[in-house]
């Protein structure tokens, strides 16, 4: 797997169309999926639809390459889906060409997005997109989140593997709130829609604070379940050592 195309035919980098205190937009070719993608999250996928072989080859030199979105009805595949408007912009990790014209490559999601307006005019969707910011400077309440989430998913850890009769992991969880956030709501079991919701949480502070909230109310449904004899899954399976 190479780590960059190398097309020299692809278009330039998005370009920020404003400045100063107006939100920073750019033109970006959307990707639509059916799961979000977070910022820092890597995510393979198979290329194999002639409109996205067409946007590899249009984005060779791209960054970054394209917009994930979330399908909110129809299909990823073959259709023209609408799709949720706060999406997570993609940045190409590396690419294997097949000779039958498909690709494998990886992706990580980068920034977040808002969708002002789509163009399907074209072989793929490409919008003009508004960056959303992240907390530049965390307080210290915020740092009193971080810790007060990061210690109720390490005992939520725990108590999944005691119930299981599991070793417990040592996870290492960031310091960082907004990584924090970030990483919990890609790895927790949730499903789609919460993933969703809690991309589009304007803050760490929000996103946290529900995070905390969904994080105890697995821990209560755990241990009714456990309380009950019911075999439980380890919510910690989805986390690297690393």
């Amino acid at each position: 797997m190479t780590t960059r195309p190398e097309d020299p035919t692809g278009t330039p980098d998005p370009v920020p169309t404003s400045s100063g205190d107006a939100a920073e937009t750019a033109r970006l070719p959307l990707f639509p999926l059916s799961s979000p993608l977070f910022p820092g999250m890597a995510l393979p996928l198979h290329i194999f639809e002639p409109r996205y072989r067409q946007l590899l080859q249009d984005q060779a030199n791209a960054e970054p390459m394209f917009g994930v979105v979330l399908t909110l009805t129809g299909h990823e595949v073959g259709d023209q889906p609408e799709i949720h408007p706060v999406g997570t912009s993609a940045e190409l990790l590396g690419i294997h060409q097949h000779e039958d014209g498909r690709a494998d490559i990886a992706v990580r999601g980068s920034r977040r997005f808002r969708v002002i307006e789509t163009d399907w005019s074209g072989p793929y969707a490409v919008a003009r997109v508004e960056w959303l910011p992240d907390d530049k400077e965390p307080g210290d309440d915020l740092s009193t989140l971080a810790d007060r989430t990061r210690s109720a998913m390490l005992r939520l850890v725990a108590a999944a593997a005691s119930a299981g009769g599991l070793p417990v992991p040592e996870l290492q969880l960031p310091d960082n709130p907004t990584d924090l956030g970030y990483l919990l709501s890609r790895t927790l079991w949730l499903n789609t829609w919460e993933r969703q919701q809690l991309l589009e949480l304007p803050t760490s502070r929000d996103r946290l604070d529900r995070l905390l909230a969904i994080i105890r109310r697995e821990h209560r449904l755990l241990t009714r379940a456990g309380a009950a004899g019911t075999p439980i899954e380890h919510p910690g399976s989805g986390f690297s050592p690393n």
